[in-house]
């Protein structure tokens, strides 16, 4: 946590499908999860000068491990 927003979507860009960026505010990613095992939606929130917050996941069903989370 606290990790600044462009640390952190550049460490997601080489394995994750990134949807949606809020410049400063928030990614949205989908990709593998190590902690699971499975394809994951990944939020990460940010907070101005204090970095990143809170990160969530959901599932993704509609991913497959076997086609790498695309």
């Amino acid at each position: 946590m606290g990790d600044s927003y462009e640390k952190v979507l550049a460490s997601l860009k080489p394995n994750n499908n990134i949807t949606k960026t809020i410049e400063g505010g928030g990614i949205r990613a989908e990709g593998y999860s190590t902690m699971t095992k499975d394809c994951r939606v990944k939020y990460f929130i940010f907070q101005g000068d204090d970095g990143l917050q809170q990160v969530n996941y959901e599932p993704a069903q509609n991913l497959s491990v076997a086609n790498k989370c695309r």
